[in-house]
């Protein structure tokens, strides 16, 4: 099933409710609906240095899809929509991954815009989406005001997920991987651990056990040959059972 992410400026997203639009994709032309940025400053990827920048936080992993975009609709002041932007996407904020270089068309600056279709982001894992601005359409700010983001449900709430079942303690890293997982395990049982990976359709990929220590347990998963997507790890010792979701990221 598919769900619907809207993203927008901290003030489109405080005043959405007071303002609502009546058709879906239209947009008004308020000034305070969008978010404005009149002074750049230390971009989140170092790589692209001191700019003009808007950071989303989902606040989890999910896979994108289609966009679509409303430029800056202010009718005094369409000028500061963004012309040229660099789309950045990451896992973890840190490491960033370029989407691609766009050039956005300027607003009409009336009350039924309904935007444009923005790039097919095809289904690459992100928790943090990162817009910088290379131009606008010639105005002494740069603007946008808002941004709409087709999205798969939620795969995995954080990088590294523990769980303790009361007779193993499971972590699994790095996770995301376009490489390679691991899992760590700490037993208080002494039978053999036996593991399974399946696919998003169920299907086994791959299967192993490991003679259980008191200590720490380590499965090595060689992840190069994996198609990207959401993969279930699934662990057994004795009566116990635990489930780890893993996100392969496309190489």
């Amino acid at each position: 099933m598919k769900k619907l992410v809207f993203i927008a400026s901290a003030i489109l997203m405080i005043q959405g409710t007071a303002y609502a639009q009546c058709f879906e994709d239209r947009h008004n032309g308020n000034w305070f609906d969008g978010w404005v940025s009149c002074t750049p400053s230390d971009n989140p990827n170092p790589a692209r240095g001191e700019s003009h920048w808007i950071f989303y936080d989902l606040h989890h992993t999910y896979s994108l899809g289609e966009s679509r975009f409303w430029n800056y609709n202010d009718p005094s002041n369409t000028d500061r929509g963004l012309d040229q932007v660099a789309i950045d996407y990451s896992t973890d904020g840190v490491n960033w991954n370029q989407l691609g270089i766009y050039n956005f068309p300027e607003a009409p600056g009336i009350s039924t815009y309904e935007g444009f279709e923005g790039p097919d982001l095809g289904g690459v894992f992100a928790k943090y989406i990162l817009i910088t601005a290379g131009s606008n359409h010639g105005g002494d700010c740069y603007g946008l005001s808002e941004l709409r983001i087709q999205v798969e449900d939620v795969i995995i709430s954080d990088v590294t997920e523990i769980e303790d079942n009361g007779c193993m303690n499971v972590i699994v890293y790095p996770n995301p991987s376009s490489i390679d997982f691991t899992a760590k395990i700490t037993s208080q049982c002494p039978e053999i651990i036996v593991w399974d990976l399946y696919d998003a359709q169920g299907k086994l990929v791959v299967n192993g056990r490991t003679n259980a220590s008191v200590e720490e347990n380590f499965i090595g998963i060689d992840a190069n040959d994996f198609p990207g997507g959401l993969y279930h790890l699934v662990l057994r010792q004795g009566n116990s059972i635990v489930r780890k979701p893993l996100i392969k990221l496309p190489e």
